[in-house]
Protein backbone atom coordinates (compact mmCIF):
# COMPACT_ATOMS: atom_id res chain seq x y z
CA UNK A 1 0.00 0.00 0.00
CA UNK A 2 1.48 3.35 -1.03
CA UNK A 3 1.88 6.39 1.17
CA UNK A 4 -0.87 9.01 1.04
CA UNK A 5 -1.00 12.77 1.57
CA UNK A 6 -4.10 14.94 1.92
CA UNK A 7 -3.61 18.45 0.54
CA UNK A 8 -6.31 20.98 1.39
CA UNK A 9 -7.18 24.22 -0.39
CA UNK A 10 -7.67 26.20 2.82
CA UNK A 11 -9.21 29.31 1.27
CA UNK A 12 -11.58 27.32 -0.92
CA UNK A 13 -12.81 25.12 1.91
CA UNK A 14 -13.20 28.02 4.36
CA UNK A 15 -15.18 30.06 1.82
CA UNK A 16 -17.32 27.05 0.92
CA UNK A 17 -18.07 26.36 4.61
CA UNK A 18 -18.77 30.04 5.33
CA UNK A 19 -21.38 30.29 2.58
CA UNK A 20 -22.88 26.82 3.07
CA UNK A 21 -23.60 27.03 6.78
CA UNK A 22 -25.66 29.45 8.87
CA UNK A 23 -23.87 32.10 10.91
CA UNK A 24 -22.64 30.44 14.09
CA UNK A 25 -20.95 32.12 17.05
CA UNK A 26 -19.17 31.04 20.19
CA UNK A 27 -20.34 32.10 23.66
CA UNK A 28 -18.16 35.19 23.42
CA UNK A 29 -19.66 36.21 20.05
CA UNK A 30 -16.81 35.10 17.76
CA UNK A 31 -17.96 33.74 14.39
CA UNK A 32 -17.33 29.99 14.07
CA UNK A 33 -19.42 28.63 11.17
CA UNK A 34 -16.59 28.42 8.64
CA UNK A 35 -14.32 26.82 11.24
CA UNK A 36 -16.99 24.24 12.07
CA UNK A 37 -17.57 23.36 8.41
CA UNK A 38 -13.88 23.28 7.52
CA UNK A 39 -12.96 21.06 10.46
CA UNK A 40 -15.86 18.68 9.84
CA UNK A 41 -14.78 18.20 6.21
CA UNK A 42 -11.07 17.99 7.04
CA UNK A 43 -11.46 15.53 9.92
CA UNK A 44 -13.88 13.35 7.93
CA UNK A 45 -11.38 13.22 5.06
CA UNK A 46 -8.58 12.25 7.44
CA UNK A 47 -10.79 9.54 8.96
CA UNK A 48 -11.90 8.18 5.57
CA UNK A 49 -8.54 8.33 3.81
CA UNK A 50 -6.08 7.60 6.67
CA UNK A 51 -3.17 9.55 5.14
CA UNK A 52 0.34 9.53 6.54
CA UNK A 53 0.73 13.24 5.72
CA UNK A 54 -1.49 16.34 5.54
CA UNK A 55 -1.01 20.00 4.70
CA UNK A 56 -3.35 22.96 4.20
CA UNK A 57 -2.42 25.64 1.67
CA UNK A 58 -3.58 29.26 2.01
CA UNK A 59 -3.50 32.41 -0.10
CA UNK A 60 -1.70 35.37 1.43
CA UNK A 61 -3.40 38.75 1.52
CA UNK A 62 -1.09 40.31 -1.06
CA UNK A 63 -0.70 40.42 -4.85
CA UNK A 64 0.55 37.31 -6.62
CA UNK A 65 2.68 37.05 -9.74
CA UNK A 66 -0.60 36.83 -11.72
CA UNK A 67 -1.73 40.22 -10.41
CA UNK A 68 1.61 41.68 -11.48
CA UNK A 69 1.21 40.31 -15.02
CA UNK A 70 -2.50 41.15 -15.43
CA UNK A 71 -3.95 44.10 -13.50
CA UNK A 72 -7.53 42.85 -13.90
CA UNK A 73 -6.84 39.41 -12.42
CA UNK A 74 -9.69 38.64 -9.99
CA UNK A 75 -10.91 42.23 -10.34
CA UNK A 76 -14.49 42.68 -9.22
CA UNK A 77 -14.42 39.96 -6.57
CA UNK A 78 -16.15 40.93 -3.37
CA UNK A 79 -13.92 41.54 -0.38
CA UNK A 80 -13.70 38.78 2.22
CA UNK A 81 -16.44 39.42 4.81
CA UNK A 82 -15.18 40.48 8.23
CA UNK A 83 -17.03 37.52 9.76
CA UNK A 84 -14.85 35.18 7.67
CA UNK A 85 -11.59 37.15 7.89
CA UNK A 86 -11.22 36.51 11.63
CA UNK A 87 -11.91 32.81 11.11
CA UNK A 88 -9.13 32.63 8.50
CA UNK A 89 -6.71 33.65 11.25
CA UNK A 90 -8.23 31.20 13.73
CA UNK A 91 -8.02 28.20 11.38
CA UNK A 92 -4.27 28.66 11.02
CA UNK A 93 -3.93 28.64 14.83
CA UNK A 94 -6.11 25.54 15.12
CA UNK A 95 -4.09 23.71 12.46
CA UNK A 96 -0.86 24.64 14.24
CA UNK A 97 -2.25 23.20 17.47
CA UNK A 98 -3.19 20.03 15.55
CA UNK A 99 0.39 19.82 14.20
CA UNK A 100 -0.87 20.19 10.61
CA UNK A 101 1.26 22.32 8.29
CA UNK A 102 -0.45 25.52 7.14
CA UNK A 103 1.52 26.47 4.02
CA UNK A 104 1.61 29.86 2.30
CA UNK A 105 4.15 31.64 0.10
CA UNK A 106 4.44 35.33 -0.83
CA UNK A 107 3.53 35.98 -4.46
CA UNK A 108 1.76 32.64 -4.92
CA UNK A 109 -1.75 31.29 -4.39
CA UNK A 110 -2.81 28.19 -2.52
CA UNK A 111 -3.43 26.61 -5.96
CA UNK A 112 0.25 27.00 -6.80
CA UNK A 113 1.28 25.36 -3.53
CA UNK A 114 -1.15 22.48 -4.11
CA UNK A 115 0.23 22.03 -7.62
CA UNK A 116 3.82 21.97 -6.39
CA UNK A 117 3.14 19.56 -3.52
CA UNK A 118 1.04 17.21 -5.68
CA UNK A 119 3.78 17.19 -8.33
CA UNK A 120 6.32 16.23 -5.67
CA UNK A 121 3.99 13.46 -4.53
CA UNK A 122 3.61 12.23 -8.13
CA UNK A 123 7.40 12.12 -8.52
CA UNK A 124 7.80 10.21 -5.24
CA UNK A 125 4.94 7.77 -5.92
CA UNK A 126 2.90 9.13 -3.00
CA UNK A 127 -0.86 9.26 -3.53
CA UNK A 128 -2.01 12.88 -3.24
CA UNK A 129 -5.63 13.75 -2.48
CA UNK A 130 -6.44 17.42 -3.06
CA UNK A 131 -9.53 18.56 -1.14
CA UNK A 132 -10.95 21.67 -2.84
CA UNK A 133 -14.04 23.35 -4.24
CA UNK A 134 -12.00 24.90 -7.09
CA UNK A 135 -12.26 23.28 -10.53
CA UNK A 136 -8.90 24.79 -11.49
CA UNK A 137 -7.35 21.90 -9.55
CA UNK A 138 -8.75 19.33 -12.00
CA UNK A 139 -5.72 19.86 -14.25
CA UNK A 140 -3.54 18.45 -11.44
CA UNK A 141 -5.10 14.97 -11.47
CA UNK A 142 -2.68 12.24 -12.43
CA UNK A 143 -1.53 8.71 -11.79
CA UNK A 144 -1.05 9.46 -8.09
CA UNK A 145 -3.21 12.59 -7.74
CA UNK A 146 -6.98 12.59 -7.16
CA UNK A 147 -9.05 15.71 -6.62
CA UNK A 148 -11.68 15.45 -3.88
CA UNK A 149 -14.04 18.10 -5.25
CA UNK A 150 -16.72 19.53 -2.95
CA UNK A 151 -19.70 19.68 -5.29
CA UNK A 152 -22.31 21.24 -3.03
CA UNK A 153 -21.80 22.83 0.33
CA UNK A 154 -19.25 20.87 2.32
CA UNK A 155 -20.69 17.34 2.17
CA UNK A 156 -20.85 15.91 -1.35
CA UNK A 157 -17.50 14.92 -2.88
CA UNK A 158 -16.59 13.85 -6.40
CA UNK A 159 -13.32 11.99 -6.99
CA UNK A 160 -11.71 13.60 -10.03
CA UNK A 161 -9.18 11.40 -11.82
CA UNK A 162 -7.74 11.48 -15.36
CA UNK A 163 -10.34 8.83 -16.27
CA UNK A 164 -13.17 11.03 -14.96
CA UNK A 165 -11.88 13.98 -17.01
CA UNK A 166 -11.56 11.85 -20.15
CA UNK A 167 -15.11 10.54 -19.73
CA UNK A 168 -16.66 13.95 -18.97
CA UNK A 169 -14.75 16.22 -21.39
CA UNK A 170 -12.86 13.88 -23.70
CA UNK A 171 -9.60 15.51 -22.60
CA UNK A 172 -6.51 14.81 -20.56
CA UNK A 173 -6.01 16.88 -17.39
CA UNK A 174 -3.45 19.02 -19.26
CA UNK A 175 -6.03 19.54 -22.02
CA UNK A 176 -8.23 21.34 -19.49
CA UNK A 177 -5.63 24.12 -19.43
CA UNK A 178 -6.15 24.76 -23.16
CA UNK A 179 -9.93 24.54 -22.75
CA UNK A 180 -9.87 27.11 -19.94
CA UNK A 181 -7.59 29.36 -22.00
CA UNK A 182 -10.07 29.33 -24.87
CA UNK A 183 -13.15 29.76 -22.65
CA UNK A 184 -11.74 32.24 -20.15
CA UNK A 185 -12.70 32.23 -16.49
CA UNK A 186 -15.21 34.76 -15.21
CA UNK A 187 -14.50 33.87 -11.56
CA UNK A 188 -10.87 35.02 -12.01
CA UNK A 189 -11.84 37.78 -14.50
CA UNK A 190 -9.79 36.20 -17.28
CA UNK A 191 -11.22 36.79 -20.78
CA UNK A 192 -11.48 33.95 -23.24
CA UNK A 193 -10.84 34.02 -26.97
CA UNK A 194 -13.47 36.31 -28.53
CA UNK A 195 -16.25 34.27 -30.11
CA UNK A 196 -15.13 31.07 -28.37
CA UNK A 197 -15.55 31.45 -24.60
Amino acid sequence: MSEKMVLVDGNSLMHRAFHALPMMTSDDGAYTGALFGFLNMFLKTLEDERPQYAAVAFDMHEPTFRHLKYDEYKAGRAATPDELRAQMISIREILRDMHVAAVECPGFEADDILGTLSMRCEEAGIDALILTGDRDAFQLSGEHTTILYTRQGVKDLDRITPEYIKEKWGLTPKGLIDLKGLMGDSSDNIPGVPGVG
